[in-house]
């Protein structure tokens, strides 16, 4: 559980970041961040401003019987599917997380090329990206939405979206398949990835969209975490994406290393483009195909997890979760 007093988050680099450019979100609310008050003492000191979670998090506290045993007793009695009550439990968080940070919850999405929210007046954040193809694919969906919610008649200034290419499951991934210290192919994916957003948000299509409207850029959100690899050594991993109205994801350990001894780095993400297109290709020469990394990081099912973690309390009341 998340131990940062507030003296100390302000005071450290936590609240430097946004003169960077960048706001800071805990990624991966849990209930016990919510019944603890952890999360409310992080957002009144400042260290962030919102909160990003995934399946594996309330699948664990599922596992652990961290918070979630009184609702799933309750959902077991009225007989919900494990489907109806994933959503039922994850609804309650993300709410609970919006009241603590007096904002309203946006949409969150894990389907990766879905322009349909956009189009319908819905912000929506799309998670686990992992490769460059499929970011693009993401951006393209995103100004399609624009492009029908403007037709449909939707006030483009009050659709926010969010995008995270993640760095910190590609480098996990990678570093479980080194046995030398290599080279930072996951931070140069980030960055090859900016220069997509770069280039992508500054031609003529979204210059059209925008045109006449207030329409937002869509945000990148890049996870930010500790690291636990060879190459690694449990060192915070502070900066990175330090650019302008872009979002840190950062874990427990990351947000609480950063408070008590983080160094903002500034910008480390624009330009150095050729040395991030090299340094993929020096991973691929210790036979780590970065093709078949993001395969494999596509195809863990991490919703299923979640359901089958869920299925179990309630089939062990006696109720048919199928």
């Amino acid at each position: 559980m998340i131990n940062v007093s507030e003296a100390t988050a302000s005071a450290g680099a936590l609240n430097r970041r946004p003169d960077a450019g960048v706001s800071v979100r805990l990624d991966g609310l849990s209930r016990e961040h919510l019944t603890s008050g952890a999360l409310g003492a992080l957002v009144r000191s400042g260290s962030v401003t919102g909160v990003t979670t995934d399946p594996s998090v309330p699948r664990a506290g599922v596992a652990s019987g961290a918070g979630y045993e009184e609702q799933l007793a309750g959902l077991a009695v009225r007989g919900v599917t494990a489907d109806e009550a994933v959503r039922m439990m994850t609804t309650a968080d993300v709410r609970g997380a919006a009241e603590r940070a007096d904002r309203h919850p946006g949409d969150q999405g894990r389907t990766r090329r879905d322009h349909r929210g956009d189009g319908a007046g819905i912000g929506v954040h799309v998670t686990l990206i992992f490769s460059l193809e499929r970011y693009r694919e993401v951006m393209d969906a995103h100004l399609t939405g624009l492009e029908r919610a403007r037709t449909h008649g939707h006030d483009l200034a009050a659709l926010h979206s969010v995008a995270s290419p993640s760095v910190s499951l590609m480098d996990g991934e990678i570093d479980k398949r080194l046995t030398v210290p290599g080279t930072d192919e996951a931070l140069a994916n980030a960055r090859l990835a900016y220069a997509a957003y770069e280039e992508f948000f500054s031609s003529e299509r979204r210059l059209a969209v925008a045109s006449g409207t207030r329409s937002d850029k869509q945000r990148a959100a890049v996870g930010v975490h500790r690291g636990e690899g060879p190459r690694s050594p449990g060192h915070p991993v502070c900066g990175g994406a330090g650019r302008t109205r872009h979002i840190s994801t950062m874990s427990e350990a990351t947000l609480r290393a950063t408070a008590d001894h983080g160094v903002v780095r500034g910008d480390t993400v624009t330009g150095g483009c050729a040395q991030a297109r090299a340094d993929p290709v020096a991973v691929e020469r210790l036979g780590i195909l970065y093709d078949e990394v993001v395969r494999q990081l596509e195809d863990e099912d991490a919703w299923q997890e979640l359901l089958d973690a869920v299925t179990q309390p309630l089939d062990g009341k006696g109720v048919d979760a199928q």
